[in-house]
């Protein structure tokens, strides 16, 4: 494709005609609107362009960002001159396509400026599948305004979002103030809040309001059409979707088999994988959107280099706080409620004496409480939610599987009497550990239970914990059944978060999660292609039993 031909700018298609956003056909400028233009790439330049991506071929492998780690990410900049080359050779030609196709945009006689003036700072790639489409909180391009904005002066920064594989939803709103904490929409709210659809292979621009004032996020990944798959011609080294090597669920579904078994002891069938079969790996969906930020760096910029310091006299101050006694400073929080081992003490026992891995100060001198939450009972549970009248209690939910309704908070007769006696002996083990003048020092020592009569939940049991039980500016809160498995330096974090204000939170690692990276690095996560796996599979076992 030529990129010096003439390409028509249009307006996006929005779920919501009245939306209040300047396009090419109402804008009064160039430089204040959002408009797409169509098929900026042909269909075998987005192909080789996927293919290039995911084969690592620009130079940059995939990297897992966001929330939960969702989204596989590229980042190109411009911030060193090995950076700037890499950016420039990877997507130099295709800028210069968007920013000559872009020239064209002018509406009055009057608007003489280029829709984009400068080459983007930033190259941003980033990989959309369904999994990371589940959030539902919307996000400025970059909070922090441009220089040029704060200074009255004409604002030249730009987006333009290159859509690939499959067209993109993204969700636009505009609040009533420009802040995070503001969820408010800008009224009347059906001008200024809805969706546009990312055509694949096109490019969406912004500027000005549309750039600043309103925020977004990616809602939803749309499946190509028939017309769309047929009209595509696959390279024999990668498929129609951009995926390498065949390696697309469509290619993966035709190897996978669910083969059926029927036991002689109740003539039930039963599904499983067949033998050698491949196992599902990626999501047929996905839509891959290159992100040109011309976005002018600013100076408040939070992700500088600079060297975080404290003045000399705060830092003192904070130094001397750090060297108190850690009992001066810390308090340990334990929770615990109704589980089936009560009214054994035995678990919450080896959890203690764990404590000592996090050092002396923390296991005996550190001040401790148990908060124990309450629990409702089974068959008083049942009662009221037979209830018909208005007075009634709201119902609870009643789960078949006792553990779960544990979980719940609700417990049976025999089950709440055992967790009574479970708190008395939690007493008597704290009462023996404080009034004891045995040279042997129990971790039980300097610590207290408190009962709540009611059923909290974990969060606020823990909220109040914090309200009524703790006098020290820092808490470690720990599950009942949570065990410290190695040395842990908790005085020097402790330390670490006096002196830094910057750190708010600290979370020990659990062994669950210790690989949890290389879990996570794969084509799609585990978990999600799991729960895929799981929905197959009850599907097919609803059928073969209807």
């Amino acid at each position: 494709m030529d990129g010096n031909c003439l390409y028509t700018p249009r307006k996006p298609k929005f779920s919501n005609p009245s939306i209040a956003l300047a396009t090419p056909n109402d804008a009064k400028d160039s430089t204040n609107l959002i408009c797409e233009i169509p098929n900026i790439l042909s269909k075998q330049e987005a192909i080789t362009l996927a293919h290039s991506l995911d084969k690592g071929m620009l130079g940059k492998e995939w990297g897992l960002e966001g929330y939960d780690r969702q989204n596989r990410v590229q980042r190109y900049s411009s911030q060193d001159d090995e950076e700037s080359k890499l950016m420039e050779e990877s997507f130099g030609w295709l800028f210069d396509r968007i920013a000559s196709a872009a020239s064209h945009i002018h509406q009055r006689p009057d608007d003489k400026g280029l829709l984009m003036q400068h080459r983007p700072y930033e190259v941003i790639v980033t990989e959309h599948t369904p999994s990371s489409c589940r959030s539902v909180v919307d996000t400025f391009e970059q909070f922090q305004l441009c220089p040029c904005l704060t200074d009255n002066k004409s604002c030249s920064c730009y987006i333009a979002q290159v859509t690939l594989v499959n067209n993109a939803i993204q969700h636009l709103e505009k609040p009533q103030v420009r802040d995070l904490e503001c969820w408010d929409v800008a009224l009347p709210p059906e001008n200024h809040s809805g969706q546009m659809t990312m055509e694949m292979n096109g490019v969406i621009i912004k500027t000005g309001d549309s750039l600043w004032n309103w925020r977004g996020r990616i809602d939803d990944v749309e499946e190509k059409t028939a017309s769309e798959e047929s009209s595509v011609v696959p390279s024999s080294e990668y498929s129609c979707d951009g995926s390498s090597d065949g390696n697309t669920i469509t290619e993966e579904m035709k190897k996978l088999e669910v083969v059926a078994m029927t036991t002689n002891s109740n003539k039930k069938k039963k599904y499983k994988w067949s033998p050698g079969t491949k196992k599902l790996k990626t999501f047929s969906r996905r839509s891959i959107i290159i992100s040109f930020r011309g976005i002018h760096p600013s100076p408040d910029d939070d992700d500088n280099d600079e060297e975080f310091t404290l003045e000399p006299k705060v830092l003192e101050q904070k130094q001397a706080l750090a060297n108190r006694p850690l009992s001066e400073l810390l308090t340990i929080i334990v929770t615990t409620s109704p589980i089936r081992s009560n009214p054994s003490t035995q678990m919450l026992e080896h959890t203690f004496d764990t404590f000592t891995f996090a050092g002396e100060e923390f296991a005996f001198e550190c001040n401790k409480v148990i908060i124990c939450d309450g629990c409702r009972v089974l068959e008083e549970v049942q009662g009221n939610n037979n209830k018909t009248d208005a007075s009634a209690p709201p119902k609870i939910r009643i789960y078949a599987n006792g553990k779960q309704n544990l979980r719940n908070g609700v417990a049976t007769m025999d089950q709440s009497k055992n967790y009574q006696e479970f708190k008395a002996a939690l007493r008597k083990l704290c009462d023996d550990a404080n009034n004891s003048e045995n040279s042997t020092r129990s971790p039980f020592l300097n610590t207290r239970v408190v009962e709540l009569e009611e059923r909290h939940g974990y969060g606020f049991a823990l909220r109040h914990a914090l309200r009524h039980c703790v006098d020290t500016p820092y808490v470690c809160v720990i599950q009942h059944d949570r065990n410290f498995m190695r040395l842990t330096p908790m005085r020097e974090v402790v330390k670490a978060i006096v002196c830094d204000p910057r750190i708010k939170y600290v979370g020990m690692s659990m062994k669950s999660n210790l690989m949890y990276y290389d879990i996570f690095c794969g084509k799609a996560s585990l978990v999600f292609t799991l729960t895929w796996r799981f929905h197959f599979v009850w599907q097919v076992w609803q059928k073969g039993n209807r």
